[in-house]
C-alpha cells in the first residue's frame, strides 16, 4: 500500500522513498536537514570556506542524498518502507546538526535573547516523535510523522509492516497458553 493504492513492489514510483522519508523522519530533522544541504551547497561555492570543510560538506550531502538519487532514478525493486536505506540517516543527522548549529551561532550573534526560544522549538521538535515512539512501544518502526497524520492516518494509506512482529507475538503468547 502507498499512498492509498496497492502497489506491486517491481512497480515502486519514483516518489517511494522521498515521500516515506517525508512522512516518517521527525519533523525537526526534516526541516533542518533541508537547512543543512541547503547551507552546504551554498558553502560550496564560498571561497571563504576552507577546503576541508567544502569537502567534508559535499561528502556528508552525498551520503545523505546520493543514494536515494540513485534509487528514484534506477527504481529498483522497493519495499519494506525505508528500512533498506536508514544508512543515510546518520549523515542527514549531522547535516541537520551542522544547520542547528549554525542557526544557533546565527542567533548568538545577532539575536542573543531568540536563543532559548529556538532551544525551545527543538526541544518541542524532538519531544513530538518521542511521545509517538512511546505510544507506539513495540511497534515504533511503524512511525508516521505528524505531517502524514501519525500512524492513525498513514494506517490507511500506507503499510505499516507490523504484521510480522504481531503474528510472532501471537504465536507466543498461544505456545505459553
Amino acid at each position: 500500500m502507498f499512498e492509498g493504492a496497492l502497489v506491486s513492489v517491481p512497480d515502486m514510483p519514483w516518489s517511494y522513498l522521498p515521500t516515506l522519508f517525508a512522512l516518517q523522519l521527525p519533523e525537526v530533522l526534516l526541516g533542518l536537514l533541508v537547512a543543512g544541504v541547503v547551507g552546504a551547497l551554498m558553502a560550496l561555492t564560498q571561497s571563504d570556506v576552507p577546503g576541508r570543510r567544502r569537502a567534508l560538506l559535499l561528502m556528508l550531502t552525498a551520503a545523505a542524498t546520493l543514494p536515494l538519487v540513485i534509487a528514484m532514478v534506477k527504481r529498483p525493486a522497493l519495499y519494506n518502507g525505508i528500512r533498506h536505506f536508514i544508512f543515510v540517516i546518520p549523515p542527514m543527522t549531522v547535516l541537520a546538526g551542522t544547520a542547528f548549529a549554525r542557526g544557533m551561532g546565527w542567533l548568538g550573534d545577532n539575536r542573543r535573547s531568540w536563543q532559548p526560544v529556538a532551544l525551545a522549538v527543538f526541544a518541542f521538535g524532538l519531544l513530538l516523535p518521542l511521545g509517538e515512539m512511546v505510544r507506539l512501544h513495540p511497534y515504533q518502526y511503524t512511525h508516521f510523522n505528524y505531517i502524514a497524520g501519525t500512524v492513525r492516518t498513514a494506517d490507511s494509506r500506507f503499510m505499516l509492516d507490523y504484521w510480522g512482529l504481531a503474528l510472532k507475538q501471537a504465536s507466543e503468547g498461544c505456545a505459553s497458553s
